[in-house]
């Protein structure tokens, strides 16, 4: 009867451990940064537009970066250009958390352009997406963007893969439990 009551034991932990770790990890109170600028800022080509960000810790380092076609002919505030395809400045958050930096594109500017603000304290990121207002001729994905990420199926997969991973290795502990018992009472 011990057995059973042991053997049973184990298998419910190792199912509530199953189900329970993606709940728990789901469960994790992880920061959420403030509000990004609303909707995307339209910038012309060759124009300069002020960008803000809040929810910064006050006086923190604020890291900007820009990227897109041609991003190497941009400017961010009087930042001097490089031949990259991305360019990176850093400024100081007031004593609120808010940040501003003043964008201006190139004069042959196409398409959108990401400028992601990065907290050197807080870690918190946050981006905006700049349009220009101008079509490129790439192939873009559903809803002008490119095809990235997971989709629906690749998530399941994992979880059901780590749930069968979970399963197993509490059956092996389980077994391994059972069986020293059963070495030590006889």
């Amino acid at each position: 009867m011990k057995k059973k009551n042991t053997l049973g034991a184990s298998l419910i932990l190792a199912g509530a451990l199953v189900v329970g770790a993606p709940i728990a990890a789901q469960a994790a109170p992880y920061p959420v940064p403030a509000p990004t600028p609303a909707g995307t800022v339209s910038i012309a080509p060759g124009a300069t537009a002020p960008v803000s960000f809040t929810g910064f810790a006050a006086n923190e380092t604020v890291t900007f970066t820009l990227t897109g076609e041609n991003a190497s002919g941009a400017t961010l505030a009087s930042f001097v250009r490089f031949a990259v395809e991305s360019i990176d400045t850093a400024k100081t958050s007031d004593g609120e958390g808010s940040v501003s930096v003043d964008v201006t594109l190139p004069a042959d500017a196409v398409g959108t352009y990401t400028l992601t603000a990065t907290g050197a304290t807080s870690g918190i990121s946050q981006t905006a997406t700049l349009d220009t207002g101008v079509a490129t001729g790439g192939q873009p994905g559903p809803g002008g963007l490119s095809p990235t990420g997971a989709d629906d199926g690749s998530v399941l997969g994992i979880l059901v893969g780590g749930g069968a991973f979970l399963l197993a290795g509490g059956t092996v502990v389980t077994a391994i439990a059972v069986r020293r018992r059963q070495v030590a009472q006889g």
